[in-house]
């Protein structure tokens, strides 16, 4: 898919040659093929309604002062939780909130732009676990996948970067 590209000028398209005949890969597809839901994002404003500003940040509670945290630190924090004793384990909510990091910055929306770091936006969604099981993921997937399939929006010589790629 990725040498045989067709270049056009919807970024939210993939069009490849295959067999003679071109082929789209675009949000549609993408949803058929992961069943992750790709609706609308909502506004900033609408995920800020599900933060509890009562409450320490998200962030804080699960990983204190650190400010850089990697996916493999997460799953190494769960695989000691795992070894603990019972009364010294984290809480349900807790081990919940680190899996779902793990699985939306580990697998849905995994970006090798940051060596694997843990999006402190997404561990706040987690203030609202239902919201954030709502959440379009499928949309931001798609979108993370589209920026490294395809070349860059408004870029001087696509072909050039798409050649350098492979």
């Amino acid at each position: 898919m990725l040498a045989r590209q067709l270049l056009t000028k919807n970024k939210h398209e993939l069009w490849t040659v295959y067999g003679g005949f071109p082929l789209r890969f675009s949000l549609r597809e993408f949803q058929m093929t992961t069943g992750l839901i790709c609706d609308k994002l909502p506004s900033e404003s609408e995920v800020e309604d599900h933060h509890d500003p009562a409450y320490l940040s998200v962030w804080n509670r699960l990983f204190g002062a650190k400010s850089i945290v990697t996916v493999m630190d997460v799953i190494d924090m769960l695989r000691e939780d795992a070894k603990a004793e019972t009364r010294k384990r984290f809480s349900t909510w807790k081990k919940l909130s680190l899996a779902l990091v793990v699985l939306i910055d580990g697998v849905v929306v995994c970006s090798n732009r940051k060596q694997h770091r843990v999006t402190r936006d997404f561990v706040e969604m987690l203030h609202d676990i239902e919201f954030f099981l709502s959440y379009p993921w499928g949309r931001v997937s798609f979108e993370s996948t589209m920026e490294r399939f395809g070349p860059s929006a408004g870029e001087e010589d696509p072909i050039g970067e798409l050649k350098a790629r492979l």
